[in-house]
């Protein structure tokens, strides 16, 4: 939509964030600390980006600079939530740990796919960050499994 506050005539400002980037348009970073001023973004988008096992931390920081009521979008390959209790379900230990820890809501989630899953989550209006040192957050999530890639 345009014509509302903050309204930047219909563009779209889109930040890319890797740990190494040979392309200028992508923003070499930790994901646990992207260059972005707190709450400043409408969504945050994961396309197999849950690789560290401080895969938590990153979700912690999408939800720093996430708008109140801003949107979180995954998708992860199916099998890394393998050893999670309720697998890549609605209902798994992985969703509870977004909403218990970061108080998202998930809005939509499709594991139809044979390989891949999505969830999409909404931050809660009114955030209050969970005190917690680094290494203690990580450790309250499900580890994800490792993942082979190979060319199909």
């Amino acid at each position: 939509k345009s014509g509302g506050p903050g309204d930047n005539g219909g563009r779209v400002t889109c930040h890319s964030f890797d740990l190494v980037s040979e392309n200028p348009l992508v923003h070499a970073c930790n994901m646990a600390a992207v260059p972005l001023e707190a709450q400043t973004c409408d969504v945050a988008v994961f396309c197999l980006a849950l690789m560290g096992n401080d895969y938590p931390l990153f979700l912690r920081e999408a939800s720093r600079v996430l708008k109140p009521g801003g949107t979180c979008w995954i998708a992860e390959v199916r099998s890394r939530f393998s050893q999670v209790k309720g697998g890549d379900g609605a209902g798994s230990d992985f969703v509870k740990c977004m909403a218990r820890h970061l108080g998202c809501e998930l809005r939509s989630h499709d594991n139809a796919n044979k390989m891949f899953v999505t969830y999409v989550f909404e931050m809660p209006l009114e955030k209050t960050p969970e005190p917690a040192s680094d290494e203690a957050f990580v450790a309250k999530w499900p580890k994800l499994s490792s993942c082979m890639y190979k060319k199909r």
